[in-house]
């Protein structure tokens, strides 16, 4: 058992005496860090509303005061890892549908090992929607900096964990380099997102669960706890 997993049981994922009333919607031109040029919109939690522009046509963003463990992948333009370009923050130990594989699951799991190095495992679970039957596709090492190349398929299967990280891949006109800059404990927001309507019916086409205050691709959610 990975120590973040050891003390998350020991902590038992603790609900906070507080709860969420709106949350701060930033979408920023920093699309590394979300410092500048930002734009922001205060929202209620649990409601649904209509968005605009994008494949994303409704969504009802929650905050759930829980603690959870999170961690970020970061993409930079030298194969030093120096000039950061992208960031992408994920919950840990979450299985999520493969956004570029139909019916098929993935999860990142975040480990960190007695002697104190972390790395992150990523399992491909083919079609258990509970990622309780997965194969270990590989491990990556906090701080190793790693070519990112469509031909590259080791860091293809672990950047491609998410959209966001697919069209880093596909969009970017010059070379870029990744790694895994580690975990800490963190709230997860959850997101219902729907592609078919503005109304929130049915059942949502996406149920992301991104951490707070996290900046991916420009974007960050604050939730304004009471």
């Amino acid at each position: 058992m990975s120590f973040i997993r050891a003390f998350l049981l020991l902590a038992i994922p603790a609900l906070l005496a507080c709860a969420a009333g709106t949350i701060t919607y930033r979408n920023c031109t920093d699309r590394a860090l979300c410092l500048s040029g930002c734009n922001e919109a205060v929202v209620p939690t649990d409601v649904c509303f209509a968005t605009s522009g994008g494949q994303i046509l409704s969504e009802i963003i929650s905050c759930v005061p829980q603690i959870r463990v999170c961690g970020d992948l970061s993409y930079y333009t030298d194969a030093f890892c120096t000039q950061l370009a992208h960031t992408d923050g994920f919950v840990c130990d979450q299985c999520n549908p493969d956004s570029g594989n139909g019916g098929t699951f993935n999860e990142a799991v975040c480990s960190r090992h007695i002697d104190g190095h972390e790395y992150l495992a990523l399992l491909v679970c083919g079609a258990d929607s509970t990622c309780g039957t997965c194969n270990n596709y590989q491990n990556v090492s906090v701080g190793e900096c790693i070519p990112v190349a469509q031909s590259h398929a080791d860091w293809k299967a672990t950047i491609s964990r998410t959209a966001y990280g697919r069209n880093v891949l596909s969009a970017s006109s010059t070379p870029l380099w990744g790694k895994y800059t580690g975990a800490v404990t963190c709230n997860g927001v959850s997101m219902q997102q729907w592609t078919s309507n503005a109304q929130c019916d049915s059942t949502p086409a996406r149920a992301p669960l991104v951490p707070e205050n996290s900046c991916i691709d420009g974007a960050s959610i604050h939730c304004n706890w009471l």
